[in-house]
């Protein structure tokens, strides 16, 4: 009777080992299948393109800049001889609505509409006389 109740517990030792071993081993299955991931979530721009992307700027007085807007959320502006003037962090609320803050200025956000040919007419909020004209270059 000892040894059937010895060979019980060694029994029950290999298979609660066998257990352990068993999830242990599915446990690295179970963490590779969970990924962490840093990619950037597209918006839309109101052309229905991402809004990351390259823009010409023209300003209502004449003055025009190109606009980088990087899938990271932040942005370069060049002006016309190709010096850049300006870095900052941009985001959308929806495909009318673009809000950038140069660095170290406040945020400042625009209305924007687009027209049958892909140009966009944007308006600052807080200003409404402010207005730029607007092409996607890439």
């Amino acid at each position: 009777m000892r040894k059937s109740v010895l060979l019980a517990c060694v029994t029950a030792s290999f298979v609660l080992a066998g257990c352990d071993n068993a999830a242990e081993e599915a446990a690295p299955e179970d963490t590779a299948t969970v990924e962490e991931t840093t990619e950037e979530v597209a918006s839309v721009s109101a052309d229905g393109g991402p809004s990351a992307g390259t823009y010409e700027v023209t300003q209502a007085d004449g003055t025009t800049f190109t606009y980088t807007a990087n899938p990271d959320g932040t942005y370069v502006v060049v002006d016309a001889d190709g010096t850049e003037v300006e870095t900052g962090t941009w985001r959308q609320d929806g495909p009318n609505r673009w809000c950038d803050a140069a660095t170290g200025e406040e945020e400042e956000c625009y209305t924007e509409v687009v027209d049958e040919n892909g140009v966009y007419t944007s308006t600052s909020e807080s200003d409404p006389e402010d207005t730029s004209t607007i092409v996607r270059v890439s």
